[in-house]
């Protein structure tokens, strides 16, 4: 937490406002600070010295920023060391100026745990309560994210060896609607939703990080870390799976979504 130098963090402030007196639009400021704004956001060792606080305080004052606050987790960075060398702090946030808290009322900060990074992600929800739209009814697609999984291959032997044995010759239609309902009942209740799933492993790499550091919460923690990348694995296969679908249906009109989709997923990687 002391690194970069505090010189160079004076730099940061004075950026700051150069970049504030340039404009007086709508602005949000997301990202790590290195700094915390009072003690409670420090856990661990030594106190943070009163005049760095200050500076940081007087920079966001200068700049009219104001701190958004956050739900989750109370620090955002942990330096991975037992006790008592265990540090923490809130380093990172969003803040903003008052005109850009008019233009998004319902804006809301959430602290995200990652799974490769000793920062938690600052989360910017604009409308965490909007109403979803109703989805339309999809047609059935084999996910290719179903062969990643063994059983997968049990239950479509398990639902079409039975159908088989039958009178099939002039019509295997059946078999095919028999495995489909199959593979989507395994699909709900085993493979289970993959974004579901992720958010599950995600929490319990948010428990854990927030918990004391020992040898066995270590291990604990690399397990979930492994589990969140075979999901991950999993749902790249199916975002391939679906570009490529929308690709062949609606043609070049959809480059321009499946390029924002893979710069957001490469974004998301190196948090």
């Amino acid at each position: 937490m002391d690194t970069p130098e505090v010189a160079k963090r004076k730099n940061t402030w004075n950026l700051l406002r150069q970049l504030s007196d340039q404009s007086s639009r709508a602005w949000i400021c997301v990202g790590d600070f290195n700094e915390i704004l009072y003690d409670y956001e420090k856990e661990g060792m030594h106190p943070r010295a009163q005049w760095q606080m200050n500076e940081f305080r007087q920079c966001l004052t200068d700049c009219e920023l104001q701190d958004m606050g956050f739900k989750g987790a109370p620090f955002t960075w942990c330096n991975n060391r037992e006790e008592p060398f265990m540090v923490r702090a809130r380093l990172d946030r969003a803040c903003c100026t008052k005109n850009w808290a008019d233009l998004f009322p319902l804006a809301a900060v959430n602290n995200v745990a990652t799974s490769g990074s000793d920062h938690w992600m600052v989360w910017v929800d604009l409308e965490p309560e909007a109403v979803p739209r109703p989805r339309k009814q999809q047609l059935f697609r084999f996910k290719a994210a179903w062969t990643k999984e063994k059983s997968c291959t049990d239950v479509i032997r398990s639902s079409w060896n039975p159908c088989s044995t039958r009178n099939i010759q002039l019509d295997i239609t059946p078999c095919i609607q028999e495995c489909r309902l199959s593979l989507l009942d395994w699909n709900k209740h085993s493979f289970g939703n993959i974004v579901h799933q992720m958010k599950v492993v995600d929490k319990t790499i948010g428990a854990l990080k927030q918990g004391p550091i020992s040898a066995e919460n270590k291990s604990e923690l690399e397990e979930a870390k492994a589990q969140l990348e075979e999901l991950s694995t999993r749902e790249e296969i199916l975002w391939r799976q679906r570009a490529k679908a929308l690709w062949l249906e609606e043609g070049d009109k959809n480059s321009a979504y499946f390029h924002a989709k893979a710069s957001e997923r490469r974004q998301k990687k190196m948090i």
